[in-house]
């Protein structure tokens, strides 16, 4: 993906885009305009067999920044998604860590009650309250749900609440958001949805077990993504966000991530919450730091617990977490394709459900103050930083909580109902600026347990110059950094480790950190670069 500074109607500006890349790179490109605010362009290459590798895409993209019509650029790849084996993203430390914390796989007794969330939640309680000028229950708010998909389980689609006109297939490019019930997470946006927004009570007549969903008048619309969460395209994911925009959603919720940042992401997400648009997405299961998109900070990042108020020992942590939500042992919604009983509710785990509820306590609190009204307070530019106040101030904080690592505390729906409403001009300072194409965020993130100031050292001495000159040194590789210290958890265990140094002394020297610390293949730009 990229983004262009030339200007115009939507035809001429595509006319000039296909111009710069047939001069910079070879074979045949389709050129798709994704977003004319942002100027946003989408390349994929027309021939199948002759898709770019990863690192041949990396050296694809520094050719395209090479033309001074391009502000930036970046690559679409599929990566890593949810749910990754702890092998593939842990360093041998970082898995002594999670063998040593981990638990038992079996539900905890106290999550028999189907509704064991919303008590603990405090949702049951919410919806007693009358409305101030709004509804209850989450009514006529609508929340957008990039997955795998709906399907017609009674305890999704009962009520009609499903705008699937309204809906899309990304991964199918049709109007069709049905999940084909095939990848490695089958069923997995109907699980999450009917967590959102199932109707409180039973809807599967043979079935002792049930889901009450958080905002069960709320509205979803189902947007496909993807055939597995475990691989996520951000490039689907991006063009799902814009969509959420153009069909007027109110909430968005990503049970999902990925590893590395996305510029192109995180202009979508941007641009949705300045349209009033409150953006929530899952910190990410079995990763040993918040993934992407809700490690953004304007993105909502929500952690799991169980029914015993404790963090689930598979929930991802850290500073970018800003609440935590019942995650594990939750009671979903489930489509099987088996001709027999294929609809069925059972109990499962994942910062997915977690995030499910926080969407629908969002809901809850729109409906329950009234969307225009909210509008009107805040102007719709600041409605998402005043939900952010609200659901920090409101949090449960049971005893030992380490907020720095699963943020303010557990959700609470009742005392978020009960809370005034904060100022416009605390909900205008809370709001978010979202950052440059050059900023350092997205690489220092990774460094979370070591030292800022010394990775910035370490990073400044790889590619030779001073800290200060380090933005602009890094900016045409930050990209690819991000997807190694992302992919290659040894790697990053290096650098973390030596970024947690006493002193700038006890860092590596230039030449020594100039050698190429990478055991995995690096694209020839960077293998370049670090060497000049």
């Amino acid at each position: 993906m990229l983004q262009t500074r030339v200007t115009g109607t939507n035809k001429a500006m595509t006319a000039a885009v296909q111009a710069i890349v047939a001069k910079r790179l070879s074979g045949e490109w389709q050129v798709t305009l994704l977003n004319r605010a942002d100027r946003l362009f989408e390349l994929i290459r027309t021939n199948p067999k002759h898709q770019p590798t990863v690192l041949q895409a990396f050296d694809m993209v520094r050719k395209l920044m090479k033309a001074p019509e391009i502000e930036w650029a970046e690559i679409g790849a599929i990566i890593p998604g949810v749910d990754p084996a702890p092998g593939q993203v842990l360093s041998q430390s970082e898995l002594a860590v999670v063998a040593k914390g981990s638990k038992s796989a079996d539900d905890l007794p106290c999550s028999a009650d189907p509704e064991w969330a919303l008590h603990a939640a405090r949702v049951s309680d919410a919806w007693n309250f009358p409305p101030v000028t709004g509804h209850k229950f989450g009514k006529n708010v609508v929340v957008a749900h990039p997955d795998t998909g709906y399907t017609i389980h009674p305890e999704l689609v009962a009520g009609n609440r499903v705008l699937v006109a309204r809906g899309y297939d990304f991964e199918s490019d049709d109007t069709d958001p049905v999940d084909p019930l095939k990848g490695k997470a089958p069923s997995h946006g109907t699980s999450t949805g009917s967590v959102i927004m199932s109707r409180a009570g039973k809807d599967v007549p043979d079935n002792s077990e049930y889901v009450s969903g958080v905002a069960p008048q709320s509205k979803l619309i189902p947007i496909r993504v993807s055939t597995s969460v475990v691989h996520l395209s951000f490039r689907k994911l991006t063009r799902a966000i814009y969509h959420a925009i153009d069909t007027r959603a109110h909430v968005i919720s990503m049970s999902l991530g990925g590893p590395f940042y996305s510029q192109a992401l995180h202009m979508a997400i941007a641009q949705a919450i300045e349209k009033g648009i409150v953006v929530i997405a899952a910190a990410g299961n079995e990763w040993p730091f918040v993934i992407y998109p809700a490690k953004l900070k304007e993105v909502i990042a929500v952690a799991a617990s169980n029914c015993a108020d404790k963090p689930w020992s598979g929930s991802a942590r850290g500073s970018a977490v800003d609440i935590t939500a019942p995650g594990e042992s939750i009671w979903r919604a489930k489509t099987r394709k088996t001709a027999n009983k294929p609809f069925a509710v059972s109990r499962s785990n994942g910062t997915s459900y977690a995030t499910a509820i926080t969407a629908g306590t969002c809901a809850l609190w729109i409906a329950f103050h009234g969307r225009s009204k909210l509008i009107t307070k805040y102007g719709v530019e600041n409605l998402s930083a005043a939900f952010r106040l609200c659901l920090s101030s409101s949090a449960r904080t049971p005893s030992n909580w380490k907020k720095s690592k699963y943020g303010s505390g557990l959700v609470d729906a009742k005392a978020l109902l009960s809370l005034p409403l904060p100022t416009k001009s605390a909900a205008a300072t809370a709001a978010i600026q979202p950052k440059s194409a050059g900023d350092l965020a997205p690489i220092l993130d990774y460094f979370e347990g070591g030292k800022r100031a010394n990775a910035r050292i370490i990073l400044a001495r790889m590619f030779n110059c001073k800290p200060s000159q380090l933005p602009g040194a890094i900016k045409e590789y930050r990209e690819e950094l991000c997807y190694h210290l992302a992919t290659n958890p040894e790697l990053r265990s290096t650098l973390v480790g030596l970024s947690m140094a006493k002193s700038a002394s006890a860092l590596p020297a230039k030449s020594k950190a100039r050698k190429p610390m990478f055991s995995e293949p690096i694209s020839r730009g960077l293998r370049q670069r670090l060497r000049d």
